[in-house]
């Protein structure tokens, strides 16, 4: 898991990209309980042009849900406070209705994916590059060029 999460871990280049795509989805709520691994995952999708914000626990999620409306949320399940699917349970209640995927290090049970219907489930770790085709929407070849192009830029310049 470590491997991988150094891998999410990795920090944006300062410089732009010449060839900017348009996120898929420009505006993300990140849910994360784990701070550094919350930032990296931010400093990606900014750099490539969304608006991003972060929270870590699930009551700060729905709070925050409410006041920025996000076009997408990164869901974390297993938070402090309340689970992710409380998260989502809570936020049907009230009528709102944001696509979210789902990041877990445990299995999702298929009740669980039948009952909320997430654009996607990320079992943790998971590529970065997964992450990124799912709220970037670009061609997988692309996207991986610039992941490892900004991995290199960046090769021992970490502040975690």
């Amino acid at each position: 898991m470590a491997a991988a999460l150094s891998e999410a871990h990795q920090e944006c280049a300062a410089e732009q990209s010449p060839a900017r795509r348009v996120p898929r989805y420009r505006s993300v709520l990140i849910v994360e309980d784990e701070p550094p691994f919350r930032r990296a995952l931010a400093r990606n999708l900014v750099h490539r042009g969304v608006e991003v914000r972060e929270v870590g626990t699930a009551e700060e999620a729905i709070a925050a849900t409410a006041q920025a409306h996000p076009e997408l949320i990164l869901l974390d399940i297993n938070l402090p406070d309340r689970s992710g699917w409380d998260v989502l349970r809570e936020l049907r209640r009230r009528g709102v209705l944001v696509p979210a995927v789902v990041l877990s290090a445990t299995q999702v049970p298929p009740q669980r994916l039948a009952e909320f219907r997430p654009l996607a489930c990320l079992p943790k770790p998971f590529p970065l590059e997964a992450l990124l085709r799912l709220v970037i929407g670009s061609d997988e070849e692309g996207l991986a060029a610039e992941t490892e192009k900004l991995a290199r830029s960046e090769e021992g310049d970490h502040d975690e």
